[in-house]
């Protein structure tokens, strides 16, 4: 039976996401892990940043890292967007794509609300 790759991405428990960072083929090398809640902060932050005025001037930890993840092995056009600074220091916002959806990054059975949300206490 052949062994099947890990993806970039991936549920670790419940509270955690695997997040690969070395990106080369055939190299499983280093994972981050990052909460489910700083998962679910990204997608809003993406909207920010597509809106371009109300942004927050600080990225959120591990973001950087989950965009490129998701996009290196994405299977829709959908792209997280990014934001790259010049030797100036000057910000540059990059939308490279329509915004992901949590179903298309991490499937569609994913919920990333708190056991109390589901809960609902």
């Amino acid at each position: 039976m052949a062994h099947e790759p890990r993806r970039n991405i991936e549920k670790s428990g419940p509270e955690f996401y695997s997040v690969r960072l070395s990106l080369e083929e055939g190299d499983e090398g280093r994972r981050m892990l990052v909460h489910r809640e700083q998962v679910r902060a990204y997608f809003p932050f993406d909207a920010a940043l597509r809106r371009g005025k109300d942004c927050p001037p600080y990225l959120p930890c591990g973001y950087t890292q989950f965009c490129e993840a998701y996009a290196h092995e994405a299977t829709t056009l959908s792209r997280f967007t990014t934001f790259e600074q010049d030797e100036n220091g000057a910000g540059h916002i990059i939308v490279n794509g329509r915004a992901p959806t949590p179903a298309e990054v991490l499937g569609p059975s994913t919920d990333l609300r708190s056991q109390e949300e589901k809960e609902g206490g």
